[in-house]
């Protein structure tokens, strides 16, 4: 196990915070017989070779050896190895996410340093997806939650989706817990080819579930997948879906594909299929915002305001009378719901959906910048008008200035 770890010249990569010369040291640790060891590596490997949602030029070394790690059967913590596997799948370029103004980004210097690190974005992606045999061996592990992280991981393997699916499918048929089998589902609808063929697979699939929590999942995959074509049978299933009772959202939390519990999940599918659905989907999204906390609430009320203002950002003229009744009570729905913006990353999605304020190069907007908006103020702020009508104009700039 491991043995050509030494043979990458780690010295040579790079992770969050410098050279990745400890990295194989962090990869041995993993399979120390000592907790505390353990412990200690994945918290250095889950912060600098996968960094807050970014890899970088070693994430994509990492993995062959951490797929050996969950094929030794002796190795603990499988489970976090999935995710850690299934969040590198799914990670970002640095640059991509923390450098947005134009101005930064259209220069050479930076284009080029931005294709080097998609490159080894795409590398991590096409890593991760090369591990599939040992997520599919991973199927007939003893713990449903190993098998069911199993099956999700399978996602990440677009690539190799030919290998996967017909195993996937059998095993399907073979798999009697509830978590494994809505997570082979949803993996299913992220590999299989939007045809006919498909959707008839879904549709039967959907027929045949008894069980509130995997007729959820085979709509949700159904609607990922089918996006605009999905059929309305299968947007009422998921809208009926919020009126589901406490034992069974509390199940689906517990699914590995669960963007933090069940309604913030179900609110994406809406936006896959388009804006369509809105008029029919808002109230029930809006009926859902009591009940979120303040991480679920982010998911929805992006996806509610996605909906309602059609994925577009209001300029710095309109104003209340520009909005569409649905769009005011979106609006005023986020007023009364008090508790949604105990997040700060609320103050981002929410300015997301409006110009920035304050001469702030980043949109932030409280509950109270919606109140006065609601209240027929127009989007740009009073305070900053006042500053932009204190600042003199380039023309008079030049006249003090020469005089």
């Amino acid at each position: 196990m491991l043995e050509t770890l030494d043979t990458i010249p780690w010295q040579q990569l790079q992770h969050a915070y410098g050279d990745a010369s400890e990295v194989p040291g962090w990869i041995r640790d993993l399979a120390s017989p000592n907790k505390e060891v353990r412990q200690q590596a994945r918290s250095h490997l889950g912060s600098s070779v996968y960094h807050q949602g970014t890899v970088y030029s070693s994430t994509a070394s990492i993995v062959p050896f951490l797929c050996e790690l969950l094929d030794e059967e002796q190795v603990a913590h499988k489970l976090w190895l999935l995710q850690l596997l299934t969040s590198i799948a799914h990670g970002s370029s640095y640059l991509d996410v923390h450098y947005r103004r134009p101005q930064e980004r259209n220069t050479p210097e930076f284009q080029a340093r931005l294709a080097e690190e998609l490159k080894w974005v795409r590398q991590a992606k096409e890593a991760v997806s090369a591990g599939y045999p040992t997520y599919l061996n991973l199927l007939h592990a003893d713990q449903p939650r190993l098998r069911a992280m199993a099956a999700w991981t399978l996602s990440c393997c677009r690539s190799h989706a030919d290998e996967v699916i017909p195993t996937l499918k059998e095993r399907l048929k073979q798999e009697d817990k509830l978590s494994v089998r809505a997570s082979m589902i949803m993996t299913l609808g992220r590999l299989m080819p939007a045809i006919k063929e498909t959707h008839d697979y879904f549709m039967h699939l959907l027929k045949k579930q008894k069980k509130p929590v995997l007729t959820i999942a085979a709509a949700l995959a159904y609607a990922l997948l089918a996006e605009e074509d999905t059929p309305r049978q299968v947007v009422r299933i998921l809208l009926e879906s919020y009126e589901q009772p406490p034992e069974v959202k509390a199940k689906f939390a517990t699914l590995p594909f669960t963007d933090v519990n069940m309604d913030a999940t179900l609110s994406k599918a809406f936006c896959a299929i388009g804006f369509s659905v809105a008029p029919l989907v808002i109230p029930t999204l809006i009926k859902a915002l009591p009940h979120c906390d303040a991480l679920s609430s982010v998911v929805l009320v992006d996806n509610l305001l996605y909906l309602a203002l059609e994925g577009r950002t209001l300029s710095k003229d309109t104003t209340i009378d520009d909005l569409s009744d649905t769009q005011k009570d979106v609006l005023t729905a986020l007023v009364k719901n008090k508790h949604i913006w105990e997040s700060a990353n609320m103050l981002i999605t929410v300015g997301h959906y409006f110009p920035p304020q304050h001469n702030l190069e980043l949109s932030l907007w409280n509950r109270e910048d919606i109140v006065r908006f609601l209240k027929g103020k127009p989007v740009i702020s009073s305070d900053e008008e006042e500053i932009q009508r204190q600042q003199p104009s380039d023309k008079e700039a030049v006249s003090k200035k020469s005089s």
